[in-house]
């Protein structure tokens, strides 16, 4: 006999494992309940958005460019479907753009900096 399966019954395995068609997906578990205080499910681009903003200011740069990207599109989505999440995303999107702000600033003030170089030799 083998674990797992009815005696007689091949599953169409040859006896071991599931039979085709009945997939193991949500097996034991209960559907999920509605959230209890009526939130509509947060948007994942509001996530990706704050996450985005938090790595721009560590970073300086690229992720802040798609941080302010993905705010704009996490907004959209937002008011389109009325998902949850504006506030990660307003978030997300002006830590984005802080970021974006102190780079540019950053490039401006080194190059600034850089055209002070060592006097010329002949004078």
């Amino acid at each position: 006999m083998t674990y797992g399966t009815e005696p007689g019954a091949t599953g169409g395995l040859g006896g071991h494992g599931t039979p085709p068609g009945e997939g193991h997906a949500g097996e034991g578990f209960p559907p999920s309940a509605p959230d209890p205080y009526g939130r509509p499910p947060r948007s994942g681009l509001a996530v990706a958005t704050l996450v985005l903003g938090v790595a721009g200011l560590i970073m300086c740069g690229l992720p802040a460019l798609f941080g302010a990207i993905t705010g704009h599109l996490a907004l959209r989505h937002i008011r389109r479907t009325d998902a949850g999440g504006r506030g990660m995303a307003l978030t997300g999107l002006t830590l984005s753009y802080f970021a974006l702000f102190i780079w540019i600033i950053t490039v401006f003030v080194l190059q600034a900096l850089s055209s002070f170089g060592p006097p010329p030799a002949g004078v």
